[in-house]
Formats: structure tokens, sequence, C-alpha cells
């Protein structure tokens, strides 16, 4: 996984409201990080905040579940539950189980369960 650093470049002209360009070096090349420090990063990886462990364990108890019912069950908004379950996708503990149709929004919806 690389190590990234934003830097940001001053243009010429400055325009309000514009974004800058923004460039990644990677610190890691650069010799910034120590190899402890890298080695911490990823036995930290395991862990889960309350958040995700509470997500994880809906799935667990509620398999098949897609964001809206995690949503519905846990009295959290939607804008809540789906960066949990993405990173929990990402970090390979949630996977996609099927599509559904939701009940009330009557709209086809992916479901998870547990890796």
């Amino acid at each position: 996984m690389p190590y990234l650093m934003s830097i940001t470049l001053k243009s010429k002209k400055r325009r309000k409201n514009k974004c800058k360009p923004v460039y990644m070096i990677s610190m890691r090349e650069k010799g910034m990080i120590q190899e402890t420090s890298i080695e911490s990063y990823y036995d930290m990886l395991p862990h889960l905040n309350n958040m995700h462990n509470m997500f994880y364990n809906l799935l667990k108890v509620y398999p098949g579940c897609s964001n809206n019912d995690l949503s519905r069950i846990s009295n959290h908004k939607i804008n809540v539950v789906t960066p949990r379950v993405n990173e929990l996708r990402k970090r390979g503990l949630v996977k996609f189980s099927h599509y559904k149709t939701d009940r009330i929004t009557k709209r086809r919806v992916m479901c998870w369960v547990v890796a």
C-alpha cells in the first residue's frame, strides 16, 4: 500500500473558488517513513472501531442485508452505513451476496454477507 503525501502547487494567477492541482508523491521513496511505522500500520489493520464492529456483527446476525436494511436495523442514516460497509468490503470482511428489491424504496439493491 503506497504512502502518499499531497502537495499543492501555487498557480501564477489566483482564482477564487478554483481547485489547485494536487500531485501525489510517495513518502516511502523519499525515506520519510521508518520500517517500524509501516509494520505497526499493518498490525493495526485487523482491528475494527465500534461502528465497523457494529455493522460486521449485524451482518453476522442478519446475513443478506442491504445497506438500507442495516440502516433501518441500526437506526443510523444511510450515509453512515454505506461508507462503513465499503470499508469492510475493502478489508475483505464483507462480500456481495445477491441482489434484491428493497421493500420500501422498490429499487434493486445489493446484499452483503460476512466473508
